[in-house]
């Protein structure tokens, strides 16, 4: 490689790494939200509940209510992403979310009905996958 081929690769590399750093220094709070968010699903045993639920979230019947699994497939059916979270911390933010429910139904309010009723935060991760990822709130 000659004088100039070198130049202009060292320009280039050197123009990306200060983009990257400045896209960081700009959005350094969803970049800290995204790191925290991998950092809990690889430290901490999880769960997840895929959108693609097998259940009609408007039409629940009593027995269905009544069944753990049928609550899980109608969270997961009313959200649009994937939902992420600690095992042990399901039952608590499933009754929140199934107190709420008319209102999650209405407005796909997840991450305001979590947030607001709990020491819970909800990140809204958008890579690798688009998912909610639920966090005990360490305040």
């Amino acid at each position: 490689m000659n004088r100039r081929g070198k130049r202009i690769a060292f320009t280039v590399a050197a123009t990306g790494l200060v983009v990257l750093l400045v896209a960081g220094i700009l959005y350094r709070r969803v970049v800290l939200d995204h790191v925290g968010a991998w950092y809990f699903q690889f430290t901490t045993e999880t769960m997840t509940i895929d959108p693609k639920a097998m259940i009609d979230p408007r039409v629940v019947t009593k027995n269905e209510i009544e069944d753990a699994d049928a609550d899980e497939r109608w969270v997961g059916s009313v959200l649009d992403r994937p939902l992420i979270f600690a095992w042990e911390e399901w039952s608590p933010i499933l009754n929140m979310v199934l107190i709420q429910r008319e209102k999650l139904l209405a407005r796909r309010a997840f991450k305001e009905i979590v947030e607001s009723q709990s020491s819970f935060r909800v990140f809204e991760q958008h890579f690798p996958r688009r998912a909610y990822v639920v966090i005990r709130d360490k305040q």
